[in-house]
């Protein structure tokens, strides 16, 4: 196996953060042994206590049957659109969006507000123009090699500069 360094992307969390090197040893360790890897090959090497990825997972089944719940509900909730019907016809838009319900970036506190919430509270809108422009920031640097499209990151860079977004450091 060769030595590879591994870092952690943007936005992960801080259990995948501190243990960065030992987890992406260990998932290239199984696609070396497997010939490329699966969730379900990474679940079931990691079931053995001595796993080093063992605890990352929650194998209390109840908590993670609940977690798993939880996760069913925000995809559904991220899925639903509304059709609002204006004066130039109909057009389809996200029903509700993601928001910190608290003042301190720091402190997530999140929420869903439907978009009629959104576009009427500057505050809110800013947060989720916010939150395009990291997205945005993050597309930018996962295609960042492909030189093709430098218009479209000319245009992130341009946009940026009017709020000064930074990406989770």
């Amino acid at each position: 196996m060769t030595n590879k360094k591994f870092k952690a992307s943007k936005g992960a969390i801080s259990i995948i953060r501190k243990n960065i090197q030992r987890y992406g040893t260990e998932l290239e360790r199984i696609r070396e042994e497997c010939g490329n890897i699966t969730a379900e090959v990474v679940v079931e090497e990691s079931k053995n206590k001595n796993s080093v990825l063992y605890d990352y997972f929650e194998w209390d089944d109840e908590k993670a049957s609940n977690n798993w719940r939880l996760t069913q509900a925000r995809n559904l909730i991220s899925h639903v659109e509304v059709i609002i019907t204006t004066p130039k016809g109909q057009k389809n838009y996200k029903a509700f969006y993601s928001i910190n319900t608290t003042d301190d970036e720091k402190l997530k506190n999140r929420a869903y507000v439907s978009i009629e919430q959104v576009m009427s509270n500057k505050g809110l809108k800013e947060q989720i123009v916010k939150q395009a422009l990291k997205e945005a920031i993050y597309w930018e640097e996962k295609y960042t090699q492909y030189k093709e499209l430098n218009m479209i990151f000319k245009a992130i860079e341009k946009t940026n500069k009017k709020f000064g977004v930074r990406w989770m450091e």
